[in-house]
């Protein structure tokens, strides 16, 4: 009797959280998708910043622009996190620092929350590219750190990068 009906409530347990998890598989897909694409392309247009978006780039982790105009460029097929990513970490923040400066992110690139790129000059991730959680890239030493420097900004040089693990701090001219 009571072994059989606590099997059976089991059964029907684990059936209401399939059902459960793919509604939010779903929600993901669909409603937070569209949802941070479209504050992606609010933030671009805040920030004075010309976007060219691909088609099927999967944000399932928050993306945030801040600028002072340039290009951002993201092409087909570029992710954002992936599904059931830790939610805990920060989001993927990119920095166009420069009217004139260019982020271009590759085909089929991966990129991880808690990720930060500032781009002065020009930053090419290559096709393909991964990189892991919480990873800095910037193409510019920022600020002039010499006695002389004084209020001077710092060098650029143009980065083109590729696989990147977890961690990892990337400056100008890789």
């Amino acid at each position: 009797g009571s072994r059989g009906a606590g099997a059976q409530s089991y059964m029907i347990m684990r059936l209401v959280l399939r059902v459960i998890r793919r509604c939010l598989q779903r929600w993901e897909n669909s409603v937070a998708t569209r949802w941070r694409r479209a504050r992606l392309i609010w933030s671009c247009r805040l920030h004075c910043v010309e976007l060219a978006l691909g088609q099927n780039v999967h944000f399932h982790h928050p993306v945030g622009v801040w600028g002072v105009g340039g290009k951002l460029v993201i092409e087909d097929g570029v992710w954002f996190g992936f599904y059931g990513g830790n939610r805990h970490l920060g989001p993927i923040y990119l920095q166009l620092r420069a009217p004139g400066a260019e982020l271009r992110i590759g085909r089929g690139a991966w990129l991880m929350p808690a990720d930060q790129i500032v781009c002065f000059d020009r930053i090419t991730i290559g096709e393909g590219a991964m990189f892991g959680f919480g990873c800095s890239l910037i193409d510019s030493d920022v600020h002039d750190f010499s006695p002389e420097g004084g209020e001077r900004p710092g060098k650029s040089a143009p980065v083109k990068i590729g696989q990147v693990g977890p961690g990892v701090a990337s400056c100008s001219g890789v």
